[in-house]
């Protein structure tokens, strides 16, 4: 990241990669090291284009959610379950 810091390929690169990043973590439970990893940078304080660079990391690494695979949940499930009385 910091060899192409300040192009427009990298502030393009950052901006769609954190975005999908926080779209995962939207989505999906952080996994234990991602958890960890974030918690003790952001009790030091850390800046933001750092945990912006964390983040991005352990995203492109695939550590940073546990992502479930939805392909093998088709089976239906009761959502909410409503009783009526007349």
């Amino acid at each position: 990241l910091t060899t192409l810091e300040g192009t427009l390929f990298s502030e393009h690169h950052i901006n769609v990669v954190a975005r999908d990043a926080l779209e995962q973590i939207y989505r999906y439970p952080l996994t234990e090291q991602a958890r960890d990893s974030l918690n003790r940078q952001l009790r030091t304080g850390v800046r933001d284009e750092e945990l912006t660079e964390l983040v991005i990391n352990l995203f492109e690494d695939d550590k940073l959610c546990i992502v479930h695979d939805r392909a093998g949940d088709d089976e239906a499930r009761i959502i909410c379950s409503l009783g009526l009385a007349p």
